[in-house]
């Protein structure tokens, strides 16, 4: 397939002026376009300058070709630059395309000029121009934009076409992914030698504001120098940048009739089709000769989407790769295999929906990834793999629910801080509690039951006197007072030592161990007693005293 894409510029003569603060605006009568196939059509489009001089602008093309071939659609990119002289008022142009078959191009336009000091572009909307049968193109009639060949026909539609101006960024403030930036940094350089030029000439001797005949001779032998000049060297440049722009696109279009031919592409691609989806976008990029990429967008009625993506390689697709944020059509080989139905029964019944899938495709395999999750965020992913139409592996991998590993951080996270709870209480507890008064030896012999009954009343007395700690202190002491004496050494004990006493002397240890236990939680203040307990402690001491009291005891 041939095609033929080149600009021709209506050109004047013109000077070379500084430019005024003013503006560029390109112009299209119809937003679309309609001419046989197999004949140059030309296009028109309008330039208007508010200049007051002619001015030295680029202007860039871009061409975007849209084709389909045994059922898969793509389109091809190709842009070019080229200086281009803004000439003040309106200004009639064209641009020229042939398509030997059918074909929908789209076109867009950009003018980049400078102004004061800074850079502008100008930016016609895109419009398409159709090359559809000679027979259709001549039915819908023309409307004079077939300016090249009597037999050429044309229809347009859509409204008129308007550019907008915008200031453009900086150089190293973006990058440029057209393929032609080296053309474009060389027609950079050829407007700026111009500008110098320019320059040059304004300071020329015989330049004036007023004129005279002799310099506006000079004038013009210095413009028509000029002219040459930019003239050569722009055709140099067009003629590098049809070198190149023919060979990009014979690149473009081997690899693209290569795709066509090519078998994992097809059958995906059908495959999808019987599946419901209807290919909505593609595109084949060359990247060199039989080097490049594949990628297109399918849609189904439901408004589910797949992604297909490959890397070709020597002229040929090695691998072809499907995603989609839904579920991906499976071949039916996956979906009747017997192990793939349970694994995706129990877990749709589990709670599990799909939310997406790959599809990693290659001549002889095809690889499935299927993700699911529930509504609570646990993930599972059921795994196929089918070689030469033959499933031969289904696996299913689950997110663990709760891991062990985060068990046992928690239980050894609960230990810790149970140890340094214990050890916390543990120092605080020796820090707080106060020794326990130590009874003096007694050296003589004293009188026990008297002195006993004399710690009780004083326990009572405190009780009277609302003290109710002082009160279990005391009645405390008349009890390990009594022990001591009578079946110890005489000698202070602290309340584990007296209970060990009465236990080894016989004594019922049920009966005094839950009041000095009490006496000792309320002394240091870990419980509070009242009096009702503490009157009947003392009752029950007494009675202990006397139950326990030696015949021998000293009167």
């Amino acid at each position: 397939m041939k095609y033929t894409f080149a600009a021709i510029l209506i050109l004047a003569a013109f000077a070379i002026y500084p430019a005024f603060a003013s503006d560029v605006t390109l112009k299209t009568s119809q937003s679309e376009y309609t001419f046989p196939a197999g004949e140059e059509a030309r296009v028109p489009f309008v330039v208007e300058s508010s200049f007051p001089k002619t001015n030295v602008g680029t202007l860039e093309y871009t061409l975007t070709r849209k084709q389909s071939q045994k059922g898969f659609s793509f389109s091809q990119t190709n842009s070019q630059s080229q200086s281009f002289p803004i000439s003040p008022g309106s200004s009639q142009n064209a641009i020229t395309l042939s398509s030997a078959d059918l074909a929908e191009f789209e076109v867009s336009l950009y003018m980049h000029y400078r102004d004061s000091g800074k850079d502008f572009v100008s930016e016609l909307p895109p419009f398409t121009v159709q090359f559809v049968p000679n027979q259709t193109a001549q039915n819908q009639g023309s409307s004079g934009s077939s300016q090249s060949s009597k037999s050429s026909q044309s229809g347009s539609a859509g409204s008129p076409l308007t550019s907008t101006t915008s200031e453009e960024k900086p150089a190293g403030q973006g990058q440029s992914s057209d393929p032609f930036d080296e053309m474009d940094q060389q027609m950079n350089a050829l407007k700026q030698q111009n500008q110098q030029m320019m320059q040059q000439m304004l300071s020329s001797k015989g330049m004036s504001s007023s004129g005279s005949g002799s310099g506006s001779q000079s004038q013009n032998a210095q413009q028509a120098l000029q002219n040459n000049q930019m003239n050569a060297q722009s055709s140099a440049l067009q003629q590098q940048l049809a070198q190149e722009t023919s060979q990009n696109k014979k690149d473009q279009q081997e690899l693209a009739d290569k795709m066509h031919q090519d078998p994992l592409l097809s059958q995906v691609n059908q495959d999808l089709k019987n599946a419901g989806y209807q290919q909505k976008d593609g595109s084949i990029s060359a990247e060199g000769k039989g080097e490049g990429t594949v990628s297109a967008q399918y849609q189904n009625d439901k408004n589910q989407g797949v992604s297909l993506d490959g890397d070709i390689q020597n002229g040929s697709l090695e691998k072809l790769t499907a995603s989609s944020n839904e579920s991906l059509p499976i071949p039916s080989s996956l979906a009747d295999d017997p192990r793939y139905q349970a694994e995706k029964k129990n877990l749709q019944q589990a709670g599990y929906n799909q939310t997406g899938g790959t599809q990693t495709i290659t001549p002889n395999e095809t690889k499935i990834d299927e993700q699911y999750n529930t509504l609570n965020g646990k993930n599972a992913t059921i795994s196929s793999i089918i070689r030469n139409g033959t499933v031969e592996s289904v696996t299913v991998k689950k997110e663990e629910e709760t891991p062990i590993g985060w068990y046992i951080g928690i239980i050894l996270l609960i230990i810790l801080i149970c140890l340094c709870c214990w050890a916390g209480y543990r120092y605080y507890q020796k820090k707080s509690i106060e020794p326990e008064e130590e009874l003096p030896i007694l050296v003589e012999p004293v009188d026990i039951k008297t002195k006993t009954e004399e710690y009780l009343i004083n326990a009572e007395k405190a009780l009277g006197e609302d003290r109710i700690k002082d009160a279990y202190v005391l009645f405390g002491q008349a009890l390990r007072f009594f022990i001591s004496q009578t079946k110890g050494l005489g000698t202070a004990y602290t309340t584990e030592e007296i209970l060990s006493l009465a236990r080894n002397q016989g004594m019922d240890a049920k009966i005094i161990a839950p009041i000095l236990e009490r006496c000792m939680m309320v002394e240091y203040a870990r419980s509070t007693g009242s009096s009702e307990e503490a009157t009947k402690f003392i009752k029950d001491i007494r009675t202990f005293v006397t139950d326990h009291l030696p015949e021998e005891t000293v009167e």
